[in-house]
């Protein structure tokens, strides 16, 4: 009886759709594109570079969790250094990524956000204000350094 409870319980179980990494990468270090902007990850902060001299275009606080391992995703930043951007510090943006390899990835901000809307000043609004698909454009080619 025991056997036959485990038996069943361990098919059960075999059907259930396990999660699964697509990728061994992970979204961390530093990342170049070959026009020599870039982007980095360490630990819990974000930060966007202008050119290969690493002057910050902005940079802040992950807020959200994204999966870094994940092929795709989207990271919602909270400010702490404005930048060149000149982003207003405590508030949200958004990145998002796609086509992680060990080699890099697809990297673009939501730069498509009106001008006119200030930037959300919790991370509840910039989940919702940065969910369209329609803010981020172009997705530029970072290699990983």
């Amino acid at each position: 009886m025991r056997f036959s409870l485990l038996l069943a319980l361990g098919l059960v179980m075999a059907g259930c759709a396990q999660p699964t990494s697509t990728s061994s990468a992970q979204l961390s270090g530093y990342y170049k594109s070959s026009y020599g902007d870039g982007f980095s990850i360490s630990g819990s902060t974000f930060t966007q570079y202008n050119n290969p001299a690493k002057s910050v275009s902005f940079a802040g606080t992950i807020a959200n969790s994204p999966d870094l391992g994940a092929t795709a995703g989207t990271i919602i930043v909270q400010i702490t250094d404005g930048g060149t951007w000149a982003m207003t510090v405590g508030h949200y943006y958004a990145i998002r990524w796609k086509g992680l390899t060990s080699n890099g990835a697809q990297e673009s901000s939501a730069s498509a956000y009106p001008a006119t809307t200030p930037d959300p000043t919790t991370l509840s609004e910039a989940v919702t204000a940065f969910a369209p698909d329609s803010l981020y454009g172009y997705y530029g080619e970072y290699a990983k350094q």
